[in-house]
């Protein structure tokens, strides 16, 4: 356990990002980014100099049940949502008390999790509107804050864009929701999903190659 002398404001005893990195995956957390944020617009201005990205991927028993059309033994989806939401709290609130200004409540709509993870190198943007990973695939569950704490951050480098000519997740879906359009940065969402026909089924999800390279994998 890290105690939390470890955080404080220059102590040298520990490192800032290994200190919280250790703290995001002693609670869930699989990966994590500290991504310089000083030239992203809108949300980012003012104290926040860093978003703390972080990410949990879904159990490859319940992708594979998913994709088999088996009913799995228990939902994983909204709550690994809800505990990455808690987690982003519950770090906001750590870095705050260590005298940081942090904050987990972005506008999703201005700052969407999907653009910092790009940014970050996590992955990218598919033709299903999910974020896609080299390493999860589309099954990861991401959290984000933002923050003044110094950690030592990356610099923005957007993922390379690798859906290609694959349409699998267009095909898959059971109600034509997804157009098949390959995203970029003047992409609207519109454009890629009729969102009204769009259900919960994660199809898309569990057929994406990525995904299955995951669930398949050691």
């Amino acid at each position: 356990m890290i105690r939390k002398k470890f955080f404080r404001r220059g102590n040298p005893a520990v490192n800032l990002n290994e200190a919280y990195e250790t703290y995001l995956k002693a609670n869930g957390a699989e990966f994590v980014r500290f991504v310089d944020v000083s030239s992203f617009p809108g949300e980012t201005g003012g104290a926040y100099t860093c978003a703390v990205f972080f990410a949990k991927a879904l159990s490859k028993e319940y992708l594979r049940a998913l994709r088999d059309g088996r009913k799995p033994d228990k939902e994983e989806f909204g709550p690994a949502e809800h505990a990455m939401d808690a987690l982003a709290a519950k770090l906001a609130k750590k870095l705050t008390d260590e005298g940081y200004e942090s904050t987990e409540r972005i506008n999703t709509k201005k700052l969407p999790h999907k653009t910092v993870a790009r940014m970050a190198g996590f992955g990218f943007i598919g033709k299903n509107t999910l974020l896609v990973s080299e390493r999860f695939g589309c099954a990861a569950v991401l959290g984000k804050i933002l923050t003044s704490a110094p950690f030592e951050t990356i610099p923005p480098k957007p993922a390379e864009q690798k859906c290609g000519d694959c349409n699998v997740c267009a095909e898959i879906c059971p109600t034509n929701a997804l157009l098949g359009r390959e995203w970029s940065e003047t992409t609207k969402r519109k454009d890629m999903l009729v969102r009204k026909l769009c259900s919960p089924c994660l199809k898309c999800m569990v057929h994406c190659p990525f995904t299955i390279r995951y669930m398949e994998g050691e």
